[in-house]
């Protein structure tokens, strides 16, 4: 009885032995590490797009308290700004986190908001970036396009004449604007 015990024992561990071996050779035990590590870059990913999210909350929150407000707004323009443009910073090798035109608005937000805060040249450097970044241009529901918008807001003092200002792709109300300051200038 002894025997046939012991040879029971050994059959299974030898089974088990085999058993272990044939999953490795099937690769179901193999890189175990990489399991591992795809199973911490997916959660890498989800905190890197809860985080965006955050940020970019917190960045409209702002936005939204400063377009209320009327006496600190350019201070909130200001903040909501600077969030906005770290944002997608912290995104970093995980830009495929967020969906590209998604990035696109909220970036382009931060610069409007950096030329109502009246940060013309942290403006003019997030354009820049912007263009650099993206490699293409925001189109409004009017048409008109944000890089030229912005462009022309922060080259206002650079007066141009009227054929000039017809060919840029500006909004209307950006054009009247630009009109009015360069007659109220001229006087």
């Amino acid at each position: 009885m002894k025997i046939k015990i012991n040879n029971i024992i050994i059959i299974i561990g030898a089974l088990t032995l085999t058993s272990c071996q044939t999953l490795n050779n099937y690769g179901f035990l193999k890189n175990e590490n990489e399991v591992i590590n795809n199973a911490q870059n997916h959660q890498r990913f989800l905190t890197v797009s809860r985080e965006y999210k955050n940020c970019i909350n917190e960045g409209m929150f702002f936005n939204k308290k400063a377009s209320e407000s009327s006496d600190s707004s350019v201070s909130l323009y200001s903040k909501s700004a600077d969030i906005l443009s770290k944002c997608d910073q912290m995104i970093g090798d995980y830009n495929t986190v967020v969906d590209q035109e998604k990035r696109l608005k909220n970036n382009a937000f931060a610069i409007q908001n950096y030329l109502k805060s009246g940060r013309l040249k942290v403006a003019s450097l997030k354009l820049q970036e912007f263009r650099e970044r993206f490699k293409r241009d925001l189109i409004y529901p009017d048409g008109s396009s944000f890089i030229e918008n912005v462009e022309s807001i922060l080259d206002f003092s650079n007066e141009k004449n009227s054929l000039e200002l017809e060919l840029t792709n500006n909004n209307k109300k950006i054009k009247n604007e630009l009109r009015r300051a360069w007659y109220w200038k001229k006087k």
